[in-house]
């Protein structure tokens, strides 16, 4: 019986002998380009998977968050208007309006003797009847003290300090100042400034020097 020898010719040698016969940068770039292939197809997926979380995240926030913050906003300016028509009931003030702030004068209340720092007993309770009509807005705004003196100047004596009606006009905003932290308001929302006898917001303080003996507030919202 005649057999045949089938003759195998191993896998590996036909690899060895294709890859003498081609040129070795072939090989090289052929590896290269697979392997940047490779890596582009994980990146994307990576991206897309990013690009989907992103999504739903962006959702969630606008669904959950914008209407609460446009909630709030619309609270703090109807309790601002609010708290302005209560503030231009109250007798003996005077409301200047503007875009950014609001000015209160208070046109009849003596709120300094000559020369003196300490609220009058009339000055303390305009004080506290304005201050009051703040709580809806509690926190949420800036209030400026602005001191104020008359033409009279100021005496020098060893029992004060400063030398001018300007320096006076600036304790005695201090001295209101400290007066609404302890009861009322927090420092972080006070601010003050003095004026000296330089600003005068009625004919009546021509002929009563003493209704400049005041403070001034300005109330600016915080948003």
């Amino acid at each position: 019986m005649n057999s045949k020898v089938l003759k195998v010719t191993p896998i590996f040698s036909s690899r060895k002998k294709r890859k003498k016969d081609s040129a070795p940068w072939a090989l090289s770039y052929g590896d290269m380009v697979t392997a940047l292939l490779c890596f582009f197809i994980i990146f994307y997926a990576i991206e897309k998977q990013m690009e989907k979380k992103t999504a739903t995240e962006t959702k969630g926030v606008i669904s959950d968050r914008t209407p609460a913050e446009e909630h709030k906003v619309d609270d703090i300016d109807a309790d601002y208007q609010y708290t302005l028509e209560a503030l231009e009931d109250i007798q003996g003030l005077e409301i200047h309006k503007s875009s950014s702030f609001v000015d209160i004068y208070f046109k009849k209340t003596v709120f300094f003797e000559k020369g003196k720092t300490d609220l009058t007993a009339q000055g303390k309770a305009a004080v506290d009847e304005v201050v009051e009509k703040l709580k809806k807005i509690d926190g949420r705004y800036l209030l400026e003290i602005q001191g104020h003196a008359d033409k009279t100047p100021v005496k020098n004596k060893k029992t004060r300090w400063w030398k001018t009606n300007m320096e006076l006009s600036v304790l005695r905003a201090l001295n209101v100042h400290d007066y609404l932290a302890e009861n009322y308001i927090e420092r972080n929302n006070l601010v003050v400034a003095g004026h000296g006898n330089l600003r005068k917001i009625s004919s009546e303080e021509k002929s009563n020097e003493e209704l400049n003996r005041r403070i001034s507030l300005r109330l600016q919202l915080i948003k």
